[in-house]
């Protein structure tokens, strides 16, 4: 695939973004990775190195494809890892498995740590020690997203889209805000049992396949 140049990436603008800029950022991130889980794909890989920015600077673009993985053609969730990384999560390199799409979460808030804060969060044995940030607010979904637990995450991106802290900074004020839904929002039933089920190797199973699996419980 060949991408356009753009002429910076987020990594080599950390240190001139401003709070509010950060957060705009960072909610572009997060739409980004809502199109690609509307598409079946985990990233695997989210760091401000493999996030480019437009030209005026507030318009992020997600690369670095080549750890992704499309959900459908999985036959399990473990995934040999090739490079180490601050952003990834901790069960990453659990042989058992885990959810792709609940990992790009714990990258997301370190993400979100490293705009606001300048600084990677700190692992504590189970727990994860966050910055103060943006009022309670930026810390509050920080913490969420660090859970070292995957199960405890927030099981849909939803939650980070509609969050109090892109309201609170204004981050709707030219943008159209989340429609807030009972639908789990670009996600399929494969990926919504990606998300929810953690250590175990699950199977792909064909539609017709779970049809039949399913008649043959009720019968």
């Amino acid at each position: 695939v060949i991408l356009p140049a753009y002429p910076t990436c987020l990594a080599d603008a950390l240190e001139d973004l401003d709070p509010q800029k950060s957060i705009k950022i960072f909610y572009g991130i997060v739409c980004g990775l809502d199109e690609c889980y509307k598409a079946g794909v985990a990233h695997l890989d989210l760091q401000p190195k493999n996030i480019y920015l437009t030209a005026n600077g507030e318009q992020p673009l997600l690369s670095g494809f080549h750890s992704s993985l499309r959900w459908r053609s999985l036959k399990s969730t473990s995934m040999k890892v090739t490079e180490e990384s601050p952003y990834r999560a901790p069960e990453i390199t659990d042989p058992c498995g885990y959810s792709p799409f609940l990992a790009d979460y714990w990258s997301l808030g370190v993400i979100l740590h490293v705009l606001m804060s300048h600084e990677y969060p700190e692992i504590s044995g189970e727990d994860v020690l966050v910055n103060e940030l943006d009022g309670g607010s930026g810390k509050e979904l920080c913490k969420t997203l660090l859970q070292i637990n995957p199960r405890t995450r927030p099981p849909f991106l939803d939650y980070v889209l509609q969050h109090q802290l892109f309201s609170q900074n204004n981050i709707f004020a030219n943008l159209r805000a989340p429609k807030k839904s009972k639908k789990k929002r670009g996600l399929t039933a494969r990926m919504q049992d990606a998300m929810s089920i953690n250590h175990v190797s699950i199977p792909n199973i064909s539609r017709k396949k779970r049809r039949s699996t399913r008649s043959s419980v009720k019968s």
